[in-house]
């Protein structure tokens, strides 16, 4: 299959090993979508089938269901300022986590393209967790959330527990205040409060809690969609002391899961 220049799939020759071949290497061509694209953003007009899906992309408000993007943020002024404070004192800490870019990426506006978005969804298969194009499948790889999105694919293990006392107690004061906001009217700890609250009163896990918020907004958005994820506690509390973790896998099995 000969591909143009302006494709955004790759083709490439490796070694696989398969039950077919008997447990030996064989060579089998695979195909990847690029992680970016040079030259302009906006997608090949040629991407987009002409009938039904066309139409349907072109007119997203006659669709039977409503579409909800749960896992899109945009940055607000007051995320972006909380990068900024941030990243004075702590950015060493950052770039040893391997978590620098990434950071600094969230506080891009990306412009949500629905027409591509509403293409892509009707080929998504649930049971490969792959798109099903003419050509073959693919799927969003760990190279991918590398190189577009920054995440980490060497590390220790997102799901690693904390172990010192230290770390134990800074997870107990975040717990404290992720607490106090349940006894408010609202019942649960969203994005906009815990910024506000941290950015207001000066707390020695400052630097934990806004990590918590950036895993929970940007990181880990479609289990959580506007508030804060408990869950998210050990792993910015880690690192926040400079430990790489494996993200790229987590984030992975994450859009999978969704």
């Amino acid at each position: 299959m000969e591909l143009s220049q302006d494709t955004i799939i790759e083709a490439k020759e490796e070694l696989m090993v398969s039950s077919l071949s008997g447990g030996y290497p064989i060579r089998r061509t695979a195909y990847f979508i690029k992680p970016c694209m040079e030259g302009s953003a906006n997608p090949p007009h040629y991407m987009f089938s002409s009938g039904r899906t066309e139409t349907v992309a072109s007119n997203p408000e006659k669709l039977p269901l409503e579409v909800i993007y749960r896992g899109w943020h945009n940055p607000n002024q007051e995320w972006n300022t909380w990068v900024q404070q941030m990243q004075q004192k702590y950015e060493y800490m950052w770039i040893r986590a391997g978590i620098d870019h990434a950071i600094k990426a969230s506080t891009f506006l990306i412009c949500r393209n629905d027409e591509l978005i509403l293409e892509l969804a009707p080929r998504w298969c649930s049971k490969t967790n792959t798109f099903m194009f003419s050509w073959g499948e693919a799927t969003i790889t760990l190279q991918d959330l590398n190189v577009c999105w920054g995440y980490s694919v060497r590390g220790e293990p997102f799901s690693r527990p904390l172990v010192s006392d230290e770390e134990k107690e800074v997870e107990q004061e975040l717990i404290t205040v992720f607490r106090m906001f349940f006894k408010s009217k609202a019942k649960r700890a969203d994005h906009n409060p815990w910024m506000k609250y941290f950015m207001s009163n000066e707390s020695n896990v400052e630097h934990e809690a806004f990590l918590c918020c950036w895993l929970s907004r940007f990181v880990f958005p479609g289990r959580s969609y506007n508030s804060i994820l408990k869950s998210v506690f050990p792993i910015a509390i880690q690192l926040a002391r400079g430990t790489k973790l494996a993200l790229a896998p987590a984030v992975l099995a994450n859009i999978y899961w969704v």
